[in-house]
């Protein structure tokens, strides 16, 4: 008899596994709260995970002063694993900006391989000194654990450019790595995807039915080699309800057209929650619950309470006592602006 939710990870390479598959999203949503591991202990009651360390830095930004990334790093001494579990896209602005920038900037060169978009590239840039240090530090006491890499959302572009550039720096082995991602956009172009299928050959991106975002930025107007591409490997579910349990298929090739891009974009099928909730679990706001009100900057966005924290220009590796007091970040509560950006990114594609 199982006896904690972390037990029924399953570690088989190169095979999907939706039980390890909901265990990650679990550890994605921790990476929203501020309070990492009391998140942990909620969403693993038997416990299973103790968080080591955060990564945290500001965001390069476009056009906004106050953006927040954050890598939470855990090890499952039972599990023999080491996770980077990276926070999503926590506020309007924030969506907005990847999308133009997205849509405006050219894509950035990549030490691995291919182009990748500029928003995410920064924002990987500044957290990778201390997010490839900290694993290095988890290796050395833990040699033959296997790292996990995880995310949602722009965490979920953090994650696929963080796996690829730790197995490309000789930090872990591709047998040794494994990524899953949910609700992950197109990162890069097509060489980028395939280079990071030839380095993280145990790779899971997983897509809940019409999750739009998985679908941008969008394909169109572009010479086939510049235009955005998913690397593999895509689990598509169809369904509205996703349980644990539901069914889903894998998809053998890229851009595979009997997956997600079978079902035709429209309002009538467009709901923000098939981006929020993956295994029916509300990613952004699984623990918001924890701690005090959330403070707001002059220009009403949310504020964490590791703001203070903050460097403009340098990550910062954290230890975890959990006296950082705050409550968690709910996640992409915006359905009209969405789909206003949805259709703006369209127009632009097409026309320009």
């Amino acid at each position: 008899m199982v006896q904690r939710t972390a037990d029924c990870y399953e570690k088989q390479n190169g095979e999907y596994s939706p039980e390890s598959a909901y265990i990650n999203v679990l550890l994605s949503a921790v990476a929203y709260s501020d309070h990492p591991q009391k998140c942990l202990d909620q969403l693993f009651p038997g416990g299973g995970f103790k968080l080591v360390a955060g990564v945290l830095c500001k965001c390069n930004s476009f056009l906004f002063e106050y953006k927040e990334c954050f890598e939470a790093v855990a090890v499952s001494e039972h599990l023999k694993l080491i996770v980077v579990a990276n926070r999503g896209t926590t506020n309007n602005t924030q969506l907005f900006e990847e999308v133009l920038t997205a849509l405006t900037i050219p894509k950035q060169n990549l030490k691995t391989g291919g182009r990748v978009q500029k928003y995410f590239y920064d924002a990987f840039n500044l957290l990778y000194p201390c997010v490839s240090k900290a694993v290095k530090d988890q290796l050395s006491s833990y040699p033959d654990y296997t790292v996990v890499i995880t995310g949602h959302s722009l965490g979920a572009a953090i994650a696929s450019l963080t796996a690829v550039s730790l197995v490309h720096d000789d930090i872990i082995s591709e047998n040794m790595m494994t990524l899953y991602t949910f609700g992950m956009p197109r990162v890069g172009d097509k060489t980028y995807a395939s280079r990071h299928d030839k380095l993280v050959n145990n790779s899971w991106r997983i897509i809940h039915t019409y999750d739009y975002v998985t679908r941008v930025p969008l394909q169109i107007n572009l010479s086939p080699d510049d235009q955005p591409y998913h690397h593999k490997t895509e689990v598509y579910y169809p369904a509205v309800d996703m349980p644990p349990n539901a069914s889903y298929k894998i998809c053998s090739i890229n851009e595979d057209p009997s997956c997600v891009r079978s079902n035709a974009f429209n309002l009538v099928n467009f709901n923000v929650d098939y981006h929020t909730h993956y295994f029916n679990k509300h990613v952004g706001g699984a623990c918001k619950t924890l701690g005090a009100r959330r403070k707001r900057s002059i220009d009403g966005e949310e504020i964490s309470a590791m703001a203070h924290l903050l460097t403009k220009d340098t990550c910062r590796i954290i230890p975890f006592d959990d006296d950082i007091s705050g409550q968690n970040i709910i996640h992409l509560n915006f359905p009209l602006i969405l789909i206003a950006i949805i259709f703006l990114h369209a127009y632009l594609s097409f026309y320009f």
